[in-house]
C-alpha cells in the first residue's frame, strides 16, 4: 500500500463561518438536482480502520456518482453531511487531487459511523484512490492500492434490434460493444449488415474490487453469426514481435487492408445502386459507391493506408479525397464539410482521420459518399473480396492453438443457448 499522509489545520475564522452558516440553516450553494446515489451499504476500509480513535470495524459507505455542475460542497450538502472538511478540500490539495474540478460519472464514496461523518475516498483511476477524514480540526489524508482481481466472463445474446441494445441488454458497457465491433469490422459492415435474429458470443475481462465489477478490459475470443455466416475471433500476442491481433481458429488474421466501412456505427441511406435516380438532378443517375447518412462533422477514417492524390472540389461531388493504395485500387471520399491536416501527397495510414462528414456538392442532407475502386472500376464496397493481412507463423501455430483451444470450446458451450451470462474458470 502506498503511504503519504498530510495534517492541514483550519483557521478560527473558517469554522466560525462555517457553522453560523449551519446554525442558521443557509447555505452558500443551494441545488435542486436528484441525488445520484449508486449504493449505501455497511463495509469495511482497512485505512479508516486503522485510526486510533476509531473503534467502528464497518462504516456505513455511500456511492456517490458525479453529475454535471456538481461540487464538492453541494455534493455534501445533498447527502447531508454538514461539516468544514468540504470547504476545505474544495480550496487544497491541488498536488493531490483537486476537488474543484469533478468529472459527471466519477464516483466519490463517502463514510460515516453511527453518529457522524468519517471520510471521503475519490477514486483516482482504476487501481487508485485517496482517502480524506478529518479529525481535530486536522485533515489526513492516504493514497492507497486498490486490489483489483481480473476475471472472465462469457456471453451469448441474440440481436433483435441492434448490437447497441443486444449488447447492453446483458450489461456490456459502451466500450467493449465497440470493441466487438473493431475486432469484427473488415468481416462486417455493422453499419448496414446486421440482421434481426443475428447473434454473437463473447469472453472477455472483468475487473472485480470488493466482489463487485468496476470495469470490463480486453475481448479474448468472440464469435458473431451474421446472416447465415459464422466468424471467430482468437486474441493473441506473438512472442516474436509482441503483437496483438485477432485471428480465426485457422490462425487467419481478421485484420484487412481496407475497412468495410470508413465510418463507425452510423446509417446507410444509399446503397451501391447502378441504376438509382439521383435525388437532386430528378435523373437516372449510376450511383458507384455507398452514401453514410452521419451527423455533420463526424470523422471520416482511411479505409486503408496509401497516398492522398487529390483533395478539393469535384463537381457534384463537392468536398473529395482520393486515395491511392497501390495495386491499382483507390478509394474516393464525397461530400465532406471539411478536410483533416492531411494533404495531397501525404501518407496516411489505415483509421487515419482524414476529413469530416458534410454536405458539399449536390447532396441533399450531410453524409458521406465512398467508392472503391480496382483498375478505375467501380466495385461495390460492402461485398467486393478485400486483400488479407498476414496470418499466424507457422512458429507460433502451436502456441496459438494450445490458447485457443479451451476458447473455442467454450464459445461452442455458450451458443447452445439464446442467452448465456456466464462467470468462467479456466
Amino acid at each position: 500500500m502506498i503511504m503519504l499522509e498530510r495534517n492541514l489545520s483550519y483557521t478560527n475564522s473558517t469554522l466560525i463561518t462555517l457553522l453560523v452558516l449551519i446554525i442558521i440553516g443557509c447555505s452558500p450553494y443551494q441545488s435542486n438536482q436528484t441525488i445520484v446515489i449508486k449504493e449505501t451499504i455497511w463495509k469495511e476500509n482497512p485505512v479508516l480502520a486503522s485510526i486510533p480513535i476509531q473503534n467502528a470495524k464497518e462504516y456505513l459507505t455511500t456511492s456517490y456518482i458525479v453529475q454535471n455542475g456538481d461540487t464538492l460542497e453541494k455534493i455534501f450538502i445533498s447527502l447531508d453531511i454538514f461539516t468544514p472538511i468540504a470547504y476545505r478540500l474544495s480550496n487544497g490539495f491541488s498536488d493531490v487531487t483537486n476537488f474543484q474540478f469533478l468529472m459527471p460519472g466519477e464516483e466519490l464514496i463517502f463514510y460515516r459511523d453511527d453518529v457522524s461523518f468519517i471520510g471521503v475516498e475519490r477514486i483516482l483511476n482504476l487501481s487508485t484512490s485517496v482517502i480524506f477524514w478529518f479529525n481535530n480540526n486536522e485533515i489526513h489524508f492516504e493514497i492507497t492500492e486498490r486490489p483489483t482481481e481480473i476475471k472472465l466472463k462469457g456471453i451469448h445474446h441474440k440481436i433483435t434490434n441492434s448490437l447497441f441494445l443486444a449488447g447492453i441488454e446483458v450489461g456490456l458497457g459502451d466500450s467493449i460493444i465497440m470493441s466487438l465491433a473493431n475486432i469484427f469490422q473488415w468481416e462486417i459492415d455493422f453499419i448496414q449488415d446486421i440482421r434481426p435474429d443475428d447473434q454473437f458470443s463473447i469472453i472477455y475481462e472483468v475487473y472485480i474490487q470488493d466482489g463487485l465489477e468496476v470495469g470490463q478490459g480486453n475481448i479474448l475470443a468472440a464469435e458473431f453469426l451474421n446472416n447465415g455466416s459464422r466468424y471467430e475471433a482468437f486474441r493473441y500476442t506473438d512472442s516474436e514481435n509482441n503483437l496483438t491481433g485477432y485471428y480465426n481458429r485457422d490462425g487467419r488474421s481478421l485484420r484487412r487492408s481496407f475497412l468495410r466501412a470508413p465510418l463507425e456505427f452510423s446509417r446507410v441511406s444509399s446503397n451501391f445502386n447502378p441504376n438509382r435516380r439521383h435525388p437532386i438532378l430528378n435523373s437516372i443517375k449510376a450511383h458507384r459507391g455507398v452514401d453514410y447518412a452521419a451527423p455533420y462533422g463526424t470523422p471520416i477514417r482511411a479505409a486503408g493506408a496509401g497516398e492522398i492524390v487529390f483533395e478539393g472540389i469535384d463537381g457534384g461531388y463537392g468536398n473529395t479525397i482520393v486515395i491511392d493504395h497501390g495495386g491499382d485500387i483507390t478509394t474516393l471520399y464525397a461530400h465532406l464539410s471539411r478536410f483533416s491536416e492531411y494533404i495531397v501527397n501525404d501518407e496516411v495510414n489505415q483509421e487515419d482521420i482524414i476529413g469530416y462528414v458534410g454536405q458539399s456538392g449536390l447532396a441533399t442532407g450531410p453524409h458521406l459518399h465512398y467508392e472503391y475502386r480496382i483498375n478505375n472500376i467501380h466495385q461495390d464496397p460492402r461485398t467486393v473480396a478485400l486483400p488479407q493481412a498476414e496470418p499466424i507463423t507457422i512458429a507460433e501455430k502451436v502456441s496459438f492453438n494450445e490458447q485457443s483451444a479451451p476458447f473455442l470450446e467454450l464459445l461452442e458451450a455458450l451458443s447452445k443457448d439464446e442467452m448465456a451470462i456466464l462467470d468462467i474458470e479456466l
